[in-house]
């Protein structure tokens, strides 16, 4: 449970039955500033952690249509300072049940820097060399030709080893790249695409992958552009918690199991 409790995201899974949370890792008690004796039993709305009016209804209509929802950036006030998260969320089937998965990214830092990007080229250049997630940009052929030095933090290589070289040659998997490379091509954008990337020691690395096409006046690609978020920790608290959710469903399933036998046996005397 050490992945679930201390993602840097906030994780809980919500029963579509009850719509109550079902269980939660510290960042989302810390999110909703309560105790997990407090958290587990109530609403996200009671916890004020999902949004409600109009951007409630949106969220809930795109997960009822198409079963997920990546990376909605929501406002919140919080005191006297403002932060921003991004929201995600699956539907999920788990223990013979269906399950509202989701997680909340305080991403205040991130936005932070995307603001300050605009102001020079001096902050420029320092914010890309302060970035956590790997920064890339590639020519059409998918050739990087810019890439953050934090690709070193995470991948072990120096960005001039992979200047001018292809996308392909850190693919850990070239079918999950061809995918991803289709879906940019129609839509322009992929967003929290899952996907794993080689090390410089060739080992596979669970990512996820935003990238962005660039077109010119005549509609033709022209460059890719995007970021690698490390996603071990994020793929780890997911097994932990589907791992939880069915032992949930089964301990449920044992009560009533017991609760019938009980009754049956008290019928027979």
């Amino acid at each position: 449970m050490r992945a679930f409790d201390f993602a840097p995201q906030a994780l809980g899974p919500v029963s579509v039955a009850t719509v109550r949370l079902v269980a939660a890792n510290r960042t989302l008690c810390e999110l909703a500033n309560r105790p997990l004796s407090e958290v587990l039993g109530r609403t996200l709305d009671e916890l004020e952690i999902w949004p409600g009016g109009e951007v409630d209804h949106m969220l809930r209509s795109k997960v009822g249509e198409s079963g997920s929802v990546r990376n909605h950036k929501l406002r919140r006030r919080s005191g006297d300072a403002i932060r921003y998260y991004e929201i995600s969320a699956d539907m999920q089937v788990l223990g013979g049940g269906p399950v509202l998965v989701f997680s909340v990214t305080d991403v205040t830092s991130r936005q932070d820097l995307e603001e300050e990007f605009g102001e020079s080229e001096f902050k420029h250049h320092r914010m890309f060399h302060s970035l956590h997630d790997v920064y890339f940009e590639t020519d059409a052929d998918g050739i990087f030709t810019l890439i953050s030095p934090s690709v070193n933090d995470h991948l072990d290589f120096v960005p001039d080893e992979l200047i001018g070289t292809r996308a392909t040659d850190i693919s850990a998997d070239e079918s999950e790249l061809a995918l991803m490379l289709e879906l940019v091509s129609e839509s322009g954008v992929a967003a929290d695409f899952e996907a794993s990337v080689s090390t410089a020691a060739g080992t596979p690395l669970p990512a996820s992958l935003n990238v962005t096409a660039f077109r010119d006046s005549t509609g033709e690609i022209t460059s890719f552009r995007g970021t690698i978020r490390d996603a071990q920790e994020r793929q780890a608290a997911r097994l932990e918690l589907q791992d939880l959710t069915v032992g949930l469903y089964q301990a449920n399933d044992d009560a009533l199991s017991l609760a019938f036998e009980a009754e049956q046996a008290a019928r027979g005397s």
